[in-house]
């Protein structure tokens, strides 16, 4: 999977309507939230995971992704294809800066005890390239959603785990009267990475 959906629905929508701005910006989960109930923003892009109580909020799926273990590529499992999560109980895990992504630990510790254990972690990142290059270089192992990672990397193995997907949503208010917004949401449909599924709320 890769995110090119994203900027093929921008053009595709800039192209329809050619006098309509449409301005991207980067919040974290709890801000996009915020800012979606707020009315400052129309559209985020969040994890399903992370919304909590909705009421007031629709969604779609627009990635649907495997969690991945990245391991270095001398870890002793490096070879393996698959591994359950719950082998991975003893290494220390690097996760992204709760800065950057307040979410990723989180979500992590959820998906361990799921599995029978509490993650310890290591170090932090405040990128992927830097989360990826402390794994690489032995400082632990992570586990992120296949479709941010690099297609190969000779220092990183990736193995599947038992763990369950991960969505990605376009998440809106249900009560906004934005013609725009439905316009773009139609040319979302047609470039989003997954096709709709029964979870699909709209």
């Amino acid at each position: 999977l890769s995110v090119d959906w994203i900027p093929q629905t921008v053009m595709a929508f800039r192209a329809r309507y050619p006098n309509v701005e449409v301005t991207l910006a980067e919040l974290p989960v709890h801000e996009q939230v915020a800012a979606l109930r707020g009315g400052r923003i129309h559209l985020g892009f969040l994890p399903r995971h992370s919304l909590g109580a909705r009421e007031d909020l629709d969604v779609m799926t627009v990635v649907e992704s495997e969690f991945v273990a990245v391991l270095g590529a001398r870890h002793p499992f490096a070879t393996r294809g698959e591994v359950k999560l719950r082998e991975l109980k003893k290494e220390k895990w690097v996760v992204m800066d709760k800065k950057v992504a307040p979410g990723h630990a989180i979500s992590l510790t959820q998906l361990c005890r799921l599995a029978g254990f509490a993650p310890e972690f290591s170090r932090t990142a405040v990128s992927l390239p830097g989360l990826l290059m402390q794994v690489a270089s032995g400082y632990g192992v992570c586990l992120l959603p296949r479709f941010l990672l690099p297609a190969s990397d000779s220092m990183l193995a990736y193995l599947g785990t038992d763990c369950a997907s991960f969505e990605l949503c376009a998440v809106w208010r249900w009560e906004n009267p934005s013609r725009l917004l439905a316009h773009f949401l139609e040319i979302l449909r047609e470039h989003r990475a997954v096709r709709k599924t029964p979870a699909d709320e709209l």
